[in-house]
């Protein structure tokens, strides 16, 4: 069963803090610097109504109001299979798609199951960025079914799409003092919205949160570079997980996890990748 939470106030005009985007933030790039590619598994085009992003340090939920749209490449109406931006990108955006089938049945739990697919990922652009090129794999077979996805072999919740014709921009880290690693349920890397390091709240040194920079591709991995935060005592490490598209309108993928540590260490955060919040 999915877990319902109230979220208030999501979608409230949010000016990103100096730390808001995990270090990464003060960027933005040329419209054409994206292409995202909509296949299906074995790598065929896929024509698509709809592909779009949106910047999880300004609202780092995807609810369909704070998605962006791109356009289609060859600058025919859609549906299409290649997309691009039409408009400056923040320097970290989170790219969905979303597919629907006509058809319904019941399942042997009685569950009404419809089509339904909702791939996603994630794309660092630095200022200055070269072009990048992502697929989006798409699984027509693929079915939600209530309150669960099934149709093996898929896993129950999509994990962020990697695609070997992808073309990314290489992320080379600073040299860390810290390191902050998140996984999911059954230990896989998984893609942060954000992460942060912060004083002791109780303490006279609390001041906030400060940004983490993203590490990898796909922000699995955290780091505090060196010379940046507190060099020695007690401070805490979170971040905040945020999923695909979520079938049911207005709800979404999201969860929060925090933990204590020092200097010198990695941390590693699993979070509940079951979690669905209401607005």
């Amino acid at each position: 069963m999915v877990l319902l939470f109230v979220l208030g106030c999501v979608l409230a005009d949010k000016a990103p803090s100096d730390g808001d985007s995990g270090g990464d933030d003060t960027g933005a790039v040329g419209a054409r610097t994206l292409e995202v590619r909509v296949v299906d598994p074995d790598g065929a085009p896929l024509l698509v109504d709809m592909v779009s992003w949106f910047d999880p340090t300004r609202v780092p939920v995807p609810l369909r109001p704070a998605l962006t749209s791109m356009v289609c490449a060859d600058e025919e109406r859609p549906p299409c299979a290649v997309w691009v931006p039409d408009q400056l990108l923040p320097a970290r955006v989170q790219v969905v798609t979303e597919h629907f089938g006509d058809e319904t049945w019941i399942d042997a739990a009685g569950a009404t199951c419809f089509p339904w697919d909702g791939p996603w990922t994630v794309v660092p652009v630095p200022p200055g960025a070269p072009a990048q090129v992502v697929h989006l794999v798409l699984n027509p077979e693929q079915a939600w079914c209530d309150d669960g996805i099934t149709a093996a072999p898929v896993p129950a919740l999509m994990p962020p799409t990697v695609h070997p014709a992808d073309v990314r921009l290489p992320i080379a880290p600073p040299p860390a003092a810290l390191t902050v690693t998140a996984l999911d349920p059954a230990g896989l890397p998984l893609p942060l919205a954000a992460a942060n390091w912060y004083y002791p709240p109780e303490g006279s040194a609390y001041d906030g949160e400060h940004p983490l920079t993203c590490a990898d591709a796909l922000c699995t991995s955290w780091v505090l570079p060196e010379g940046e935060g507190p060099a020695e005592g007690r401070f805490y490490v979170s971040g905040t997980w945020t999923g695909p598209l979520h079938p049911m309108e207005d709800v979404t993928w999201t969860d929060y996890q925090g933990s204590p540590t020092e200097p010198g260490t990695t941390v590693v955060l699993q979070f509940d990748t079951t979690v669905g919040l209401v607005e």
